[in-house]
């Protein structure tokens, strides 16, 4: 899509055979198309009205920050339609945060244009650095002034703000390739000068309130899965996560777990003293970026995920007798695609929730957070692999010898030694990610494409008591070639296990009732 409006050509047009074509020289030797036109005959005007394009710039997140010797990261946002256009004033970025508070319109100018909203040109909200465009968005008119139904809002009588990710204008081209061109909050609108005139008032308002109260953000992040590939040669990755959430960030909000493209990571993240709008419309989004970890002078940066703090997870802590305030538990985790700069453009999610608490007064102590990793119990899958079917050429060549993977991700229970503060010795259990895996034997009976491999095994897992944190079985299909130099993943897909362990709870529900007589059932506990 283009960046400028840049007007409209009105054609005629008509598809003949080659045969009955016009020779070229024919074409150009036509003289222009000429009618002799009176007054009465001349066409009316076409039907206009004045337009006001208005909008509250509220706070700006992930801004594409430049790191070059002199380079400014002053940022503004301008909104434009056709030659109209209007700006808020800049504002420095602090770790790609930037709140602006401003209201931008175009009612100080005679905006008139037709009637017909198709007609009208198309709305622009541009992003600048400094005194560059750098990304934009791009709506009609007719998506502005009316809603899904197809009725006309124009100018609400209370601003309603959302969060808008910008396209990178590629036309320009200042971003790096990966760079995530930036999120701003923006309530805008286009509509009718008399609509403004009365809602007017209240949109100045709404920019003028950002009454700012003190919080802690508690980002509990639990596991990944599908994480892309981001060594040479398809090592696999080494992800971390880094948070930034108003103007604060955290390098490290979790340890970097070594080779995982589905890591288990039950951790929770803290920044404790920040300051955000009470309103919950106006608090900026978390940001929650994935890495990579390297060895090298720099970590890879692999993609981003934006989360908006919602009511229910604004928290009051309740004080306690001995004076410290605690905070309930987080509630269900929800998962969150990878993105680097569009939805869509990357791979992988992430098993995350949020909590934002209220500190009324900053000398309140809340209590750590307790632990957010789940208990385990011992399990075990039993697998009966009858054969494949139908498999495609990989790479332009016949399957040869195939044989298929089942993996699952899970932990491990490990015992070790340690010393009380008496000195006695006593054990300490913990947990650690594992894979657990299993292998079919090699087939090409009766053909590759079709081959039978009736196999039968079970492998020990240990699986969360919450159905919520159950992983998924992978199941890949692997050919063997050139006597075993080459061993493709020719197919893949995932079954969800939560579907699997849905049916042991019930079993063992149903053998509870029959051993001690109903009781209180536990939907997602095993």
């Amino acid at each position: 899509a283009a960046t400028t409006y840049r007007g409209r050509v009105l054609l005629s047009t008509k598809l003949v055979p080659n045969n009955r074509a016009p020779v070229r020289k024919e074409v150009q030797a036509k003289l222009s198309f000429k009618r002799k036109v009176v007054g009465k005959n001349v066409a009316a005007k076409i039907r206009a009205q004045a337009y006001v394009l208005s909008a509250c710039v509220f706070s700006g997140v992930e801004l594409p920050e430049s790191n070059s010797v002199g380079a400014s990261n002053k940022f503004h946002i301008q909104i434009a339609c056709g030659r109209f256009e209007s700006g808020t004033k800049d504002q420095k970025a602090e770790h790609g945060t930037c709140d602006w508070y401003d209201l931008v319109t175009t009612a100080q100018e005679d905006m008139n244009y037709p009637e017909d909203v198709d007609q009208i040109p198309d709305i622009f909200v541009y992003l600048y650095r400094g005194k560059n465009p750098i990304s934009f968005v791009r709506y009609t008119a007719r998506e502005i002034m009316f809603n899904e139904a197809g009725e006309y809002v124009g100018f609400p009588d209370k601003p309603k703000p959302k969060w808008i990710t910008f396209k990178e204008d590629k036309a320009i081209d200042l971003l790096n390739d990966g760079t995530f061109p930036g999120t701003v909050l923006i309530a805008l609108a286009f509509g009718n000068r008399d609509d403004w005139t009365g809602d007017m008032e209240a949109w100045r308002s709404a920019v003028e309130s950002k009454e700012p109260m003190m919080y802690e953000l508690r980002t509990h992040i639990y596991q990944a899965r599908e994480l892309p590939d981001a060594d040479m040669g398809g090592g696999g990755i080494d992800p971390y996560f880094k948070v930034n959430f108003c103007g604060q960030h955290e390098d490290k909000a979790t340890e970097v777990v070594k080779n995982n493209n589905n890591p288990l990571i039950y951790q929770t993240s803290r920044f404790e003293k920040v300051t955000a709008p009470t309103k919950i419309e106006l608090i900026p989004q978390v940001n929650v970026q994935l890495w990579d970890y390297d060895f090298g002078p720099s970590d890879d940066y692999i993609g981003l995920f934006f989360h908006s703090i919602t009511e229910d997870e604004v928290i009051k802590p309740t004080k306690e007798a001995d004076g410290t305030y605690s905070v309930p538990p987080p509630k269900e985790p929800k998962w969150y695609n990878i993105f680097c700069e569009e939805e869509g453009d990357s791979e992988g999610k992430v098993l995350a929730s949020f909590q934002l608490v209220q500190l009324e007064n900053p000398g309140i102590v809340l209590k750590e957070p307790d632990p957010i990793k789940p208990e385990f119990r011992k399990a075990a899958i039993e697998v009966l692999c009858i054969g494949v079917r139908n498999m495609v050429p990989y790479n332009f060549l016949p399957i040869q010898l195939p044989s298929v993977r089942f993996a699952v991700d899970g932990v491990e229970t490990l015992i070790t030694m340690e010393k009380d503060e008496e000195g006695n010795p006593k054990e300490k259990k913990s947990l650690r990610p594992v894979s657990f895996s299993r292998n079919t034997d090699v087939s090409k009976k009766p053909n590759p494409t079709n081959a039978n491999f009736m196999d039968f095994f079970t492998f020990d897992w240990e699986v969360p008591t919450k159905l919520a944190f159950a992983g998924e079985l992978e199941i890949s299909c692997i050919d063997t070639r050139l006597g075993g130099f080459l061993k493709p993943e020719v197919g893949k897909c995932r079954v969800s296990m939560r579907s699997l362990l849905e049916k042991v709870l019930k079993r063992e529900q149903k053998v509870a009732d029959r051993q001690h007589g109903p009781a209180e059932k536990k939907e997602d506990e095993l």
